[in-house]
């Protein structure tokens, strides 16, 4: 008996530094109009957990050519489409539950995402995901940010990424741009992820860069899915030597963080399993 009532199961995973909530809704039987709160009350950094977002695990009818499907929230109970680093997370942890395969496919609202859990080797407990092909690829936008003209590009890997290439990543003052890009008329109503990216040679798109998130506003060294339109956009702001060659395959194995490890708490599992009560506790909304 507990005074909080029914316990649910949640595990906390990380992948290249995002963090995240997850629950095996087989067991939470979360409703899906009820997910956007639990993300805004889990991810509430003192009143709840706090991870930058929330997954729910689902299983599939046999005949829809999926072994599971999630439901990914941002910290602010938004819906997001896919997010790179979370996939790689969702894959790891429903194989180890045994929700899917070592190598299997689920379902996202971006489509259908393939990934391969590494069962052998030096690389065993890792994970891998083919990342959807970026579309809507827009280079060479000019937007007008505080007075003055800004040229960034623009890809849709499943969720909307604005790129920005500066000189050095590390000068740049994210936390006034970004916002004003994220937000900018030009990307309304939805808004999108902003990557400021650093190009390393003439060949190399990106090396590094950091960016700000729908739905999160956190700021990341590097991003999983970030990396995807990074590697697809001109190396410099001008494209006297036309878009950047993009291959799917090599860049599902570079940014797919197959040397990151998850968190490793919990005995062969690699993630941390945690209960907590049935309804959010009484923390505050996030607006």
């Amino acid at each position: 008996m507990s005074i909080f009532g029914r316990s649910i199961p949640f595990y906390k995973m990380q992948g290249c530094g995002n963090d995240f909530v997850v629950i095996d809704n087989r067991e939470a039987e979360i409703p899906r109009e009820d997910m956007s709160l639990w993300a805004r009350k889990l991810c509430a950094r003192a009143f709840g957990i706090h991870a930058d977002g929330v997954f729910f695990l689902e299983e599939t009818p046999k005949d829809s050519g999926l072994d599971f499907r999630w439901h990914f929230y941002n910290s602010d109970g938004s819906r997001a489409e896919m997010c790179g680093n979370a996939s790689r997370c969702a894959a790891r942890l429903a194989h180890a539950i045994g929700l899917a395969p070592a190598q299997h496919v689920f379902g996202t609202d971006a489509g259908p995402i393939h990934a391969r859990v590494i069962l052998d080797g030096p690389d065993a407990g890792q994970a891998k995901v083919q990342l959807t092909p970026p579309k809507d690829i827009d280079t060479n936008i000019s937007l007008n940010v505080d007075g003055k003209p800004l040229t960034v590009h623009f890809a849709d890997t499943g969720v909307p990424h604005a790129v920005i290439f500066v000189d050095d990543v590390q000068a740049v003052d994210i936390m006034d741009l970004g916002p004003k890009i994220r937000y900018h008329d030009h990307f309304s109503p939805a808004g999108t992820n902003v990557n400021f990216a650093q190009a390393v040679d003439e060949k190399t798109s990106a090396a590094a860069h950091l960016r700000t998130r729908r739905g999160s506003g956190n700021i990341r060294v590097r991003h999983g899915r970030g990396g995807h339109p990074v590697s697809g956009q001109p190396p410099r702001s001008d494209t006297r030597n036309g878009p950047a060659h993009h291959d799917r395959r090599r860049s599902a194995h570079r940014i797919s963080g197959t040397r990151q490890r998850f968190s490793a708490r919990r005995r062969r599992t690699d993630v941390q399993r945690r209960t907590l009560p049935r309804t959010p506790g009484p923390g505050p909304l996030i607006k």
